[in-house]
């Protein structure tokens, strides 16, 4: 019997000192307001964003802007990993500009919400992964710029267009990149060159500090940025999640984020 015990105690040694599985790792992915609203009544406008995190082996915590103080901290405690994904635009006022060219929506509140999310992340130094409007608020939170319309302030030959509206509606556009072999985008991917979708008619102008550009479009656009300081941070322009099914090799990103969720909670566990 005492051996038994002994080797149960010594089995749980073990156990509680592996690393953490990647099914266990809870992804945060950030809703307005209005999307909160609608996930409770069962129509999920991030699907492609929560089946990315899951099918790369995450669980996703929602944080919606609709929940009230006490349950968003609930929520907020549980993460280790963070997704800023696409939406709106973002009022030009968070970069000291007045609107100038965007037709879509923006949603200040939205924006400082979200801005609070990211300050959380950073002083906890949780990994993000960030896209399309998610990539350009990061530019923004650490102080970098946007063009509000690409095809009125991009002043470039032989530009892109990086979206095509049709009845109103955005229609998928498809370009490449290139990307800096000394990236951590070149590290996931395995690619120079690799075809994306365009959806977007603003883009980061201002880079902000101590970031670095890991790919840009045909066109000179900046299509991915990673952090160069300590915190995780890896903000691309492009939907992978939408291009998963399709090009496999895209999972890589969402994979990254996985993984280094792992890496932080094991850091950050109480052994």
């Amino acid at each position: 019997m005492l051996k038994f015990l002994i080797f149960i105690s010594f089995l749980l040694l073990i156990l509680k000192s592996l690393p953490a599985f990647a099914s266990d790792v809870k992804i945060g992915l950030i809703y307005s307001k209005d999307e909160g609203i609608k996930l409770r009544k069962g129509e999920d406008k991030l699907k492609n964003y929560r089946e990315a995190i899951h099918i790369a082996g995450g669980r996703v915590v929602v944080i919606s802007e609709d929940y009230d103080e006490e349950f968003l901290k609930t929520q907020l405690s549980q993460i280790e990993g963070l997704l800023l994904p696409g939406g709106v635009d973002i009022d030009p006022a968070n970069y000291g500009e007045e609107v100038n060219g965007t037709y879509d929506e923006t949603d200040i509140d939205f924006d400082k919400f979200e801005f609070r999310i990211i300050k959380y992340c950073l002083e906890k130094k949780i990994p993000v992964l960030a896209i399309c409007r998610g990539h350009q608020l990061i530019n923004i939170y650490f102080g970098g710029s946007l063009y509000q319309h690409i095809p009125a302030q991009y002043e470039k030959e032989n530009k892109l267009t990086h979206q095509m509206l049709e009845d109103g509606k955005i229609k998928p556009l498809f370009h490449y990149i290139t990307i800096d072999k000394s990236s951590l985008l070149y590290e996931l991917l395995g690619e120079e060159k690799i075809r994306v979708n365009s959806t977007h008619h603003q883009a980061i102008k201002k880079l902000a500090a101590n970031f670095k550009i890991s790919a840009i479009a045909e066109d000179g656009i900046i299509e991915a940025i990673e952090w160069t300081k300590e915190s995780k941070i890896l903000s691309i322009q492009f939907h992978p999640e939408r291009l998963i099914l399709e090009d496999p090799r895209f999972d890589a990103l969402f994979k990254w984020l996985i993984r280094e969720a792992v890496k932080w909670k094991d850091n950050n566990s109480i052994h």
